[in-house]
């Protein structure tokens, strides 16, 4: 909204503002797949049929949504997949749009707190986040789970998750800032150029 109000301020020609609106649109797209593919590379794809989220069972979901075995331990990286080949996952992921379901807490034996004598218990608290990739034509904001067939469901650790969607933001806002910056330039070159060709008129017709 900030940003379509930032448009309609500007001085330039119809082609220009579309331009950066496309620019701005492909910008955000990029970094949507970016987190999905960081996502994808930390979480474990949930069995259908298996989970149960308030009553209601995962429907069964298409094998080619599961996570590739090869990217599945890779470490995240600040929006860099040079070292990681997509392509096994055997679909367009750029297609797709993320739906957070639900996060879960359980308890867990943990070797680390029995070695630490420290601590009075054995046991540990983990925390998981579940989210779906639903097909973007079809993926709704007013449904809890986003979509209801042809999805991929996983869950990864809430710390990951976490991570992931600071990263996101904080280059989605920095892209926005980005994209101001170019606005204000773009008006102040347009306003100078204006009163330079005024200045020739004043100076043309004061001779």
């Amino acid at each position: 909204m900030a940003f379509t109000r930032a448009m309609e301020g500007i001085d330039a020609s119809p082609e220009i503002k579309q331009h950066l609106r496309n620019s701005k649109l492909e910008h955000k797209r990029a970094l949507k797949t970016q987190m999905m593919k960081n996502m994808l590379a930390k979480a474990t794809p949930v069995e259908a049929g298996t989970v149960k989220v308030q009553n209601d069972i995962a429907p069964e979901h298409p094998g080619f949504m599961n996570v590739p075995t090869k990217t599945s331990n890779r470490k995240l990286a600040d929006y860099d997949d040079a070292a990681v080949d997509y392509s096994d996952y055997g679909f367009d992921i750029a297609e797709y749009s993320m739906k957070y379901i639900g996060c879960s807490a359980i308890v867990t034996y943990s070797s680390e707190a029995a070695a630490d004598k420290e601590l009075d218990t054995v046991l540990e608290t983990k925390r998981f986040v579940m989210f779906r990739l639903c097909p973007t034509a079809y993926c709704s904001d007013y449904s809890k789970f986003g979509c209801s067939s042809n999805y991929g469901e996983y869950v990864m650790e809430m710390d990951d998750y976490l991570l992931t969607m600071q990263t996101y933001n904080e280059a989605l806002s920095a892209g926005f800032c980005s994209f101001c910056e170019m606005c204000m330039t773009l008006d102040s070159y347009n306003y100078q150029n204006g009163n330079n060709k005024n200045a020739g008129n004043d100076y043309q017709y004061d001779g």
